[in-house]
C-alpha cells in the first residue's frame, strides 16, 4: 500500500514537472493524466491502493470472528460510580 502511494506521488511529481509547474489541474497540466501511458499508471496505482485498503478493512472485520463472546458484552458502567 505504501509503495503504490509512493509511486503514485512520484508519477504526479514527474508529470507536474514536465508541465513546467503550472496550476494543479488536469487541463492546465497538459492533460498528462488523460494521455496514455500516464493514464494507465494512475489507474493501476489507484486500483492497487484501493484494493490494499479494502484488504486491511476486510481483515480487521474478519478478525472479529475469532474474539471470544465476552469481548462483545456491554460494561455496566453504573456499577463503578461511587454511592453516596
Amino acid at each position: 500500500m505504501g509503495a503504490s502511494l509512493a509511486i503514485y506521488g512520484l508519477a504526479e511529481m514527474v508529470g507536474f514537472r514536465r508541465s513546467h509547474y503550472g496550476k494543479a489541474s488536469m487541463e492546465i497540466l497538459g492533460g498528462y493524466k488523460k494521455r496514455a501511458p500516464w493514464c494507465y499508471l494512475f489507474l493501476i496505482l489507484g486500483t492497487l491502493y484501493f484494493l490494499s485498503r479494502a484488504c486491511l478493512i476486510v481483515g480487521a472485520l474478519v478478525s472479529l470472528r475469532d474474539m471470544p463472546t465476552s469481548a462483545f458484552e456491554g460494561v455496566p458502567w453504573l456499577q463503578f460510580l461511587p454511592k453516596l
